[in-house]
């Protein structure tokens, strides 16, 4: 164990020890950290489609028909698609 973490320090790295564990360390600090990326991006594109659904909803009733179904997250789908 000394000899690789003296290695590691002599090509300029910092060797990191840890307890036996499955998986490696830079997964168990990345995951959550892209979980995290995720469920921001997912409030975003919520209240995004909060507020251009309602406004895509309008235009199209303006211009005389429905707003397309398929136009709408998947959620608000009526039964019948």
């Amino acid at each position: 164990m000394a000899a690789v973490c003296e290695l590691a320090e002599c090509i300029d790295e910092t060797p990191i020890v840890v307890c036996n564990a499955p998986g490696f360390v830079v997964n168990r600090i990345v995951v959550p950290m892209i979980n995290e990326a995720f469920l921001v991006l997912a409030d975003l594109i919520d209240s995004m489609t909060s507020v251009l659904l309602p406004e895509a909803d309008r235009r199209a009733e303006i211009a005389g028909g429905a707003a397309p179904e398929v136009l709408k997250p998947a959620w608000t789908w009526s039964k019948s698609i």
